[in-house]
């Protein structure tokens, strides 16, 4: 094999892999660039570690990608930028909180997530499991910024391992994304999250798990069914 097809085949591999489910919806970084623009800029993936490490250029990265089965190319630049479609969507404002139950009771994650909250609105709800909880937030911008402190506050002892929820995995068409008028962690972000013909990402409930939840804000609590 000649060694730029063998590089090549290696930065798809690297690429797929970085933006697999399992690793993509558990990279906060990523996430939200998935979240602010629909899809994933190439100049973003170019700073994935894996990726980092064979130093490609972004055509380079382009060209790769586009071999791929699972990705999917914007075919040209939108304002200087390549966009790469992962292949499934998120719900940017959905948590999932993994192995927190065995770490302390209802309430004791319910204090925790006023604690980073604040006044902040939110959701918990258990994942069919009997291992997780859902935390689902009113906007992506809090939902991201609660994200992030989860690396700097351990819950029990422990810091929680989290992912961002996808609602369902599925093949996607891609659709140019849209061009960016609000913040996400200090970052512009689109109006809308796709664009038609895709799934929208909203809070819906996610499939195996209770009806009831409880939306939380400073100490007010209300039953309700989603």
């Amino acid at each position: 094999m000649h060694p730029n097809a063998a590089r090549t085949l290696h930065l798809l591999y690297r690429a797929e892999n970085a933006l697999s489910p399992d690793a993509l919806l558990a990279d906060p970084f990523l996430s939200s660039r998935l979240a602010l623009f629909g899809a994933i800029p190439v100049s973003d993936l170019l700073s994935e570690n894996s990726i980092l490490q064979m130093n490609p250029e972004q055509e380079e990265l382009v060209e790769a990608t586009k071999r791929s089965r699972i990705l999917s190319v914007f075919p040209e630049k939108i304002d200087g930028e390549y966009f790469i479609l992962p292949g499934f969507n998120i719900s940017p404002n959905i948590l999932i909180l993994r192995q927190v139950v065995s770490l302390g009771s209802f309430q004791d994650l319910f204090n925790y997530l006023e604690m980073l909250c604040g006044k902040n609105r939110f959701q918990l709800m258990p994942v069919g499991n009997g291992m997780d909880y859902y935390a689902l937030f009113q906007s992506v911008e809090e939902c991201f910024s609660f994200w992030k402190s989860l690396k700097y506050v351990p819950y029990r002892g422990h810091f929680i391992k989290s992912e961002i929820y996808s609602p369902l995995l599925m093949r996607i068409v891609p659709q140019v994304p849209q061009k960016s008028n609000r913040s996400v962690n200090g970052e512009e972000a689109p109006a809308k999250h796709q664009q038609k013909g895709t799934q929208t990402p909203t809070i819906q409930r996610p499939e195996k798990h209770s009806s009831k939840a409880i939306w939380v804000t400073g100490q007010s609590k209300k039953n309700i069914v989603l």
